[in-house]
């Protein structure tokens, strides 16, 4: 037996050792010789077809994916090294993929695309959820951060919702779904509770917030624009055949039931809260300290109102969908639960109606963050879908506010908050204005905003809204909801609204099982690189 350190002895392994910034360096240049070798192959494989060897496909599928590799790979532990110029290097391996636009028909062949099959292979869902979980504990300058920003930019010019769609459809579903998840936690747990802690903050806002909540709004407003297009189109046939593609199922599960459930809710209680501050007269939108701020909410709203009408008749569809199944009634209460519950929409837009343009401002919103048209389509639709509760708020409104008359309040203002950017005057709010709600007079206000804005249609739903009202408040009909549903037949997108909506699932619960996340809405825990490597642990009761 050889001695120790012999002839036959085995050799130490030899190791390349290299400073941070020539790691990142040497990585980027091995990363574009790969690249361009991988390309000359595609090249000259389409041009032999058939004649070429058996097994040179096979290992060329195989070398894109160690390409990827590397990319994904410099991106998780290089990242926080690079140079500004190669950081935006590396997010061409996200935003320079070149994938089309999604199928106009709504519905996604079986087959992935050749080239994200590479990237998901590579590690591009890990890749993205990491770069949330790593940013969340260096939100002010962390190279994470920066990433983020990068993808905001590239969502705004509409590249990143055919990405993100078919990465969550064609992606291994344990990926998929913590990528989900944890851009839920992410908003819930510190980019909403941030935003909204800043909001009446004189100091510098927190860059990992705003971009955290602009890559939700942006992909969940891309989502709909998607839906409204496309949709489920040719009748039942059609229909069959889009949910038998199993990615289209995935898309449906993930992106239109899981991301609607945990993303949304968050971005609604952050456009709630700074509507009540606007109300109570602690901002004031005509100011020019808050002219970021009304921007960003005004987008947040319109995220919002596009998305209320689509769950809104989604929940009536389901309503009546299990009212026809003896003893299923409560299979349909999904979606309506999440209106009134996490959304708590009857408020919200009780708020949102307080602050529309009252006769003589002009029509374009003097207080509020929200559009006419789309608050208008989301009202009727919410009255349409959830009666009971949009009259109980009207009655409500209108008991407030011969209270608030009666005792001879006026909305003249309030004053600003710890910041002192609030100031009374046109802008302020006031009793009468919290008093207001879904009343009469807001919906008259609406309606006649849109009118001087020449949306006819809309504001013809606006007045069958407010006869709607009216009748809820006089008392007769109290159950009757047959001016609302008049309201949403006006309404000039209901063809798009409702072609959304039947892309839904009836029931959202049933794709909730595929986020393997803690149940306590209170749990911030984003350590580690994904949510699908987390210990759940069962919480006390």
């Amino acid at each position: 037996m050889p001695a120790p350190g012999g002839v036959g002895a085995a050799q130490p392994t030899r190791q390349l050792v290299m400073s941070s910034t020539a790691t990142i360096t040497f990585g980027l240049d091995v990363l574009r010789k790969a690249s361009r070798i991988i390309a000359a192959q595609q090249q000259r494989l389409a041009g032999a077809g058939a004649v070429w060897q058996p097994g040179v496909r096979e290992q060329l599928a195989l070398d894109e994916v160690e390409c990827w590799q590397i990319g994904y790979g410099l991106m998780r532990h290089s990242w926080r090294w690079a140079s500004a110029k190669e950081l935006e290097t590396l997010a061409k391996l996200i935003t320079e993929l070149p994938l089309e636009a999604m199928p106009p028909s709504g519905a996604l062949p079986v087959a992935m695309p050749p080239i994200l099959a590479g990237a998901l292979a590579g590690g591009l869902l890990p890749c993205l959820e990491g770069a949330l979980r790593r940013a969340r504990h260096a939100p002010k300058d962390g190279a994470d951060s920066a990433l983020l920003a990068l993808l905001v930019s590239y969502g705004q010019q509409g590249g990143l919702w055919p990405l993100v769609a078919r990465a969550l459809a064609y992606g291994e579903p344990r990926q998929a779904a913590a990528l989900v998840a944890t851009l839920g936690k992410a908003l819930r747990t510190f980019a909403v509770p941030l935003l909204k802690a800043g909001a009446l903050s004189t100091g510098p806002s927190c860059p990992l917030a705003e971009c955290t909540a602009a890559l939700a709004r942006q992909l969940l407003l891309d989502t709909v624009d998607w839906l409204e297009a496309a949709g489920v189109r040719g009748g039942p046939a059609a229909a069959a055949a889009t949910a038998a593609s199993p990615p289209q199922q995935q898309l449906v599960r993930l992106l239109l039931s899981c991301a609607v459930c945990e993303w949304h809710p968050p971005l609604c209680d952050l456009v709630s809260h700074y509507t009540t501050l606007m109300l109570s007269g602690q901002i004031d939108v005509q100011s020019a300290a808050y002219s970021r701020d009304v921007a960003a909410m005004s987008a947040f709203a319109t995220l919002r109102n596009r998305w209320l009408p689509v769950l809104a008749r989604r929940a009536e569809r389901s309503e009546v969908e299990a009212r026809a199944v003896p003893g299923c009634a409560a299979a349909g209460e999904g979606w309506r639960q999440l209106l009134l519950g996490s959304l708590g929409v009857v408020s919200a837009l009780g708020a949102s109606l307080a602050a529309a343009p009252r006769r003589g401002e002009g029509p374009h919103g003097a207080r509020g963050f929200d559009s006419m048209g789309p608050l208008a389509e989301a009202c009727c639709c919410v009255a349409a879908a959830l009666p009971r509760e949009v009259r109980a708020a009207a009655v409500e409104a209108g008991v407030r506010a011969a209270a608030v008359a009666g005792g001879g309040a006026a909305g003249s203002g309030a004053v600003g908050g710890p910041s002192g950017r609030a100031r009374p005057g046109r802008g302020s709010g006031g009793p009468a204005l919290l008093a207001a709600g879904w009343s009469l007079e807001s919906a008259r206000g609406l309606a006649a905003a849109l009118r001087a804005k020449r949306e006819e249609g809309t504001a013809v739903a606006a007045v069958a809204l407010e006869a709607q009202l009216g009748q809820w408040v006089a008392g007769g009909g109290e159950e009757g909801s047959a001016g609302a549903r008049s309201a949403v037949r006006a309404l000039g997108r209901l063809p798009q609204i409702d072609r959304a909506a039947r892309a839904l699932p009836s029931d959202p619960a049933d794709a909730q099982s595929m986020l393997r996340t803690c149940d306590n809405p209170a749990c911030d825990n984003l350590s580690g690189e994904s949510e699908a490597d987390l210990t759940l642990l069962k919480a006390d009761v």
